[in-house]
């Protein structure tokens, strides 16, 4: 596993969407809010670089489900699915609510707060993998309903379990 990084982390080492050099991966992304690390956003792509890069994008542009600051540093006490749909400050559906996004103070805190206290890593996938079979099983491993995107349910793979293992060891490891 790759990471635990922040933004200055990723800057700092100059990792930008075209150093992922082809190479096929899964990634996770989230908030650390003082000893947790909240997962929200499990994602591929053949370039990792890329694809984590496209997906901060798509966040900040208003293409993901954004919910409360609240709701997403209080998940550990939280046992309701943040991520379900009355739960939401926003949720993309046209240009209508892209104009409500833009505006709304609550949806703009929320996109700082999670850029503000951000971490990511990723696994590269072995090159028999399928994808987004072992994107879905990972998210099933994290929780899919802690998440803003979505996912099917999938059973667990060996590669699977061992990036859930990895990333379950290094966060509580970063946070003693």
């Amino acid at each position: 596993m790759k990471g635990l990084f922040t933004l200055d982390d990723l800057k700092n080492n100059n990792i930008r969407k075209d150093n992922g050099e082809g190479v096929s991966g899964i990634y996770l992304w989230g908030v650390k809010n003082n000893l947790n690390y909240i997962p929200l956003c499990i994602g591929a792509g053949v370039n990792i670089h890329m694809s984590l890069f496209e997906s901060l994008c798509s966040w900040r542009g208003g293409q993901f489900r954004v919910p409360h600051w609240e709701d997403i540093i209080g998940v550990k006490n939280n046992k309701e699915n943040v991520a379900k749909n009355k739960n939401l400050l926003y949720i993309p559906d046209g240009l209508n609510k892209y104009k409500f996004f833009i505006s709304n103070s609550e949806v703009q805190k929320t996109i700082k707060n999670v850029f503000d206290n951000f971490y990511c890593c990723w696994e590269i996938l072995p090159k028999s993998s399928k994808t987004n079979e072992e994107k879905d099983a990972f998210a099933t491993l994290v929780g899919t309903k802690l998440l803003i995107s979505s996912h099917s349910f999938k059973v667990e793979t060996t590669f699977s379990r061992r990036f859930y293992e990895d990333y379950l060891k290094e966060s509580s490891k970063q946070c003693p």
